[in-house]
């Protein structure tokens, strides 16, 4: 079945007549007055008919009692099934938006094929003609999505990692000698392969090693394991001497002692 395109610019939004929520795709549309209604007020209209026709046919459904039949079938008859059992026990629960479009529009039902008329004055529609179903993307449009993004991602050419990162390298020989290191973590228990441990540093190490390290690894997309991130002693204190002396206490590679800063005195605006 084609399902009729709505004609919109790309810089439009549509939204929900009755509800206000913008609609994402799928939605009906009225060809005379161009109401258009999203599916979750669609459904909340069926499951107030749905409510209303369920409660009449439960008031106008009274015990039957055939006296001309045996005591086993009238007792059938009486004793309430499991179905009406459940009911009772666990009955279903009615969603307020059910009870308020039947409150509010009363003549806004389902017709006998399943279609929707449209909303009644009150609600901002025509009330007359029926409510067809509508799209706003092109039916590929997921499958486009999946070709595009596949693309891209073959298209991307990763960094050459087969040496590794010297620091990591570095490490790997002190594990090898028996010198325990702080700064890698074994994934794995794999003999013979470079790529079974993952960089993990404390944060404390960090402050006074740089994010040089650090920026290796991340750049790339490996993981990265930062051990006592969340420490009382080493979070962050928005005191501002203390940041004062954070800022004092970096030590990066790239770090200039012989930088030349301007500071502006807030007291006479001098430099």
């Amino acid at each position: 079945m084609d399902i009729i395109r709505a004609k919109m610019n790309s810089d439009e939004q549509m939204c929900c007549d009755f509800c206000k929520v913008p609609v994402f795709d799928y939605h009906r549309h009225c060809p005379r007055c161009l109401y258009d209604l999203c599916l979750d007020c669609c459904r909340d209209i069926r499951r107030s008919q749905t409510n209303v026709v369920r409660g009449e046919y439960a008031e106008s459904k009274g015990p039957v009692v055939e006296t001309n039949k045996d005591s086993a079938s009238d007792r059938a008859r009486l004793e309430p099934s499991a179905a009406s059992v459940n009911d009772k026990l666990f009955p279903q629960p009615i969603d307020a938006n059910d009870i308020g479009i039947r409150s509010l529009f009363p003549t806004w039902r389902v017709n006998n094929d399943g279609s929707i008329t449209c909303g009644p004055h009150e609600a901002g529609g025509c009330g007359s003609s029926k409510l067809v179903l509508r799209r706003i993307f092109k039916i590929n449009w997921i499958g486009k999505l999946v070709k595009s993004s596949q693309e891209m991602v073959n298209g991307c050419k990763a960094h050459d990692l087969e040496n590794g990162c010297s620091s990591c390298n570095d490490s790997r020989r002190l594990d090898s000698i028996g010198r325990h290191n702080f700064g890698l973590s074994k994934c794995s228990d794999s003999d013979g392969i470079d790529g079974n441990s993952v960089y993990s540093s404390v944060l404390e190490n960090l402050k006074y090693e740089g994010i040089v390290h650090f920026r290796k690894h991340w750049i790339n997309g490996e993981p990265v394991i930062i051990r006592n991130a969340f420490e009382p002693s080493l979070s962050s204190s928005w005191d501002p001497l203390s940041i004062w002396r954070g800022i004092q206490e970096i030590m990066d590679e790239k770090l200039d002692e012989n930088a030349i800063v301007k500071a502006v005195d807030c007291s006479n605006q001098s430099e």
